[in-house]
């Protein structure tokens, strides 16, 4: 597995320069990627999924402390003759001065989710929001529904600047992320619509993505009322 930036000023760069992210942003592959990582798939499944792709960067709430943040390059090691014991580590971040290697919590952060899909609102009203205080108005469809694979969940290219500056500034804030996906959103399909390589827009194809990040809100809302 190739995870050196000797050529790229950082990670950021070196995403940006792989042939797939371009592909996925261009062609219907914003869909598959989401559909690759969702809640059907085993907590095994799900992991291999994660170690075969190392061109994607995923978001994920990596610890009950702090917010949400951004990992690529999973790594499995061991399981051999004379090493049974497996190690596991993945790349926060990708800012070249603040990215480092980190040991997660597999048995969490691949858990397939139990129990049924919970109410979010639609992806209109999600994309109707222009600030952080709209959030907490959002009311729930009558039929719509998300099953989120443990809050971890890929991120299309086009989104990894946006969504990279905002934990940085935020320190992983659901919400002002939230707002920032659906400006970048918004931008991608409006300069893209005259182009007939982008075949589909991000707002139809990045609904997983709204949803998943509505529920991670809606958690940091509720801890906050409990302690208040």
């Amino acid at each position: 597995m190739t995870t050196s930036t000797d050529k790229h000023d950082s990670w950021d760069d070196w995403f940006y320069a792989r042939e797939s992210s371009s592909a996925i942003d261009k062609a219907r592959q914003q869909e598959e990627l989401f559909t690759a990582f969702n809640a059907t798939l085993s907590a095994t499944e799900c992991k291999n999924q994660v170690k075969e792709h190392d061109t994607i960067i995923f978001i994920a709430k990596l610890s009950l402390r702090s917010g949400v943040n951004i990992f690529h390059h999973f790594l499995e090691t061991g399981s051999q003759i004379f090493n049974e014991t497996k190690a596991h580590a993945f790349i926060e971040g990708i800012s070249q001065p603040i990215s480092s290697l980190m040991t997660p919590d597999i048995e969490v952060l691949f858990e397939k989710p139990a129990g049924v899909a919970v109410a979010v609102p639609t992806p209109t009203s999600i994309l109707a929001i222009t600030s952080v205080e709209d959030i907490d108005g959002l009311t729930d469809g009558a039929t719509t529904t998300y099953k989120p694979r443990n809050f971890m969940i890929p991120i299309p290219p086009f989104l990894m600047h946006s969504i990279n500056s905002t934990i940085a500034t935020s320190r992983g804030d659901a919400k002002m992320i939230l707002v920032e996906v659906v400006n970048a959103i918004k931008e991608f399909d409006t300069v893209h619509a005259p182009d007939i390589e982008y075949v589909d827009s991000a707002r139809a194809k990045c609904k997983p993505l709204l949803f998943c990040l509505v529920i991670l809100s809606r958690k940091g809302r509720r801890r906050h009322q409990a302690n208040s």
